[in-house]
């Protein structure tokens, strides 16, 4: 097991080193922006296609399968050939996607447009998560992978409200006209400062990362499949009560859609705030297992609260508790850090593509499952609701399970954890 090191055999300039962070945060808060553009457009794309509501969801969902499903390949593709080969072409192939969404007249056409997408912007996180791994120093690792979630806040809001706007005075074609043509800047940006060659190159100076290499020390590791399945519960929470389960939770309180939509917006940015503040108490006094088994808890509570007290609650009050949820959330994002320990340097995306690509995976589960419980229950209304939502209690239990098993099987690193 490799402790978190400084960059392997190379030296950066922190200066440059954070520049690449920057640059390379570009791409993610695009490829959120464009991911998270269908919500606020599909109304209109809707009526223009004239498609059902169920044709509508599969479009939307099939992005995410694409998304989650490229996790490890782009991982290993990320280990084998760097960031700045891979991101400029996956940035320009976003906006090839995104123009297809533009240009579609078809559910097939529009399915096939979102598919691109989810396969190009797989690359965003992951290639983010390496350029911290492999270019901020130690002692700075855990803020720089703490701002990813900031980046994806960023990004989502920009998507979201950002994209909402427009659309009060623009059809959805022109928009994402508009959203493809701006990959054309970010993936040149991208080419420039991410860099080729033996400097910059994943395994480090004169070496080249085996593609076998990495996946068997990725794949049989079962500390990294753990941590997947604990992040499980970070991800299915946050884009299942975030994506999906809100709004009709809410209607069971009285609630407007759009006030459901303010609740989701106040968790979000909390989780925006907590990841980047876990980051900077984790670099300062470690504590990793400490701080996510905290967040868990914090969660279960707030989720409690949120779904098992009957009782209309006032806004201001459900407010505080999706905040509170947001900032137990926000902590999953210091599993990253853990992954990096597990790996060589050379081999850090493809673990950031497991630990990933098990999580939203889990998370398509807490999503899917809530609704099948619903249609067999005998209760009907909030109570049905709450009895399909027990995983979003049960699952974090799981995970407080495997953290104490991993905190005790490595208990010898204890103080740096």
């Amino acid at each position: 097991m490799q402790n978190i090191e400084e960059p392997a055999n190379r030296q950066f300039s922190q200066f440059y080193a954070w520049i690449s962070w920057l640059v390379a945060a570009s791409f993610l808060i695009y490829q959120v922006c464009a991911q998270n553009a269908f919500a606020p457009l599909q109304d209109q794309l809707k009526a223009d296609l004239q498609l059902e509501n169920a044709q509508v969801a599969i479009i939307s969902s099939v992005f995410f399968i694409s998304y989650a499903l490229m996790q490890i390949p782009a991982g290993v593709l990320i280990d084998r050939f760097g960031v700045g080969w891979i991101v400029p072409p996956a940035c320009l192939l976003l906006g090839v996607g995104t123009y297809m969404l533009a240009r579609s007249d078809s559910m097939e056409s529009a399915i096939a447009a979102r598919i691109v997408m989810g396969f190009a912007g797989s690359f965003s996180f992951l290639a983010l998560a390496a350029v911290a791994r492999r270019r901020v120093a130690k002692k700075q690792l855990n803020i720089a992978t703490g701002l990813i979630d900031f980046a994806f806040g960023f990004g989502a809001i920009l998507g979201a409200a950002g994209i909402s706007w427009l659309a009060a005075d623009l059809a959805w074609r022109p928009i994402l006209v508009g959203v493809a043509i701006a990959a054309v800047p970010i993936a040149i940006l991208n080419w420039f400062v991410l860099g080729r060659g033996e400097a910059v190159a994943p395994a480090g100076p004169g070496q080249q990362a085996s593609l076998g290499d990495g996946i068997a020390a990725t794949l049989g590791n079962r500390v990294i499949w753990e941590l997947g399945f604990i992040y499980m519960s970070f991800v299915g929470i946050s884009f299942g009560i975030g994506g999906l389960w809100n709004e009709p939770l809410q209607e069971q309180f009285s609630r407007s859609p759009e006030s459901a939509a303010m609740l989701t917006t106040i968790m979000f940015i909390a989780m925006s705030i907590g990841a980047l503040l876990s980051g900077l108490v984790a670099d300062r006094i470690g504590g990793h297992y400490i701080i996510l088994i905290g967040g868990l808890i914090l969660s279960l509570l707030a989720l409690y609260r949120i779904i098992y007290i009957s009782q209309p609650a006032p806004f201001w009050v459900a407010g505080t508790d999706f905040a509170l949820l947001g900032v137990g959330l926000s902590v999953g994002i210091l599993i990253f850090p853990m992954a990096f320990r597990e790996v060589s340097d050379a081999h850090a995306a493809t673990a950031v593509g497991l630990v990933n690509g098990v999580g939203l995976l889990g998370a398509g589960l807490f999503q899917f499952i809530p609704g099948i419980i619903r249609e067999r229950v005998a209760a009907q209304g909030l109570l049905a609701l709450q009895e399909g939502l027990l995983i979003y209690v049960i699952w974090p239990g799981v995970s407080m399970v495997l953290l104490l098993h991993l905190l005790f099987r490595n208990r010898h690193r204890l103080p740096d954890s």
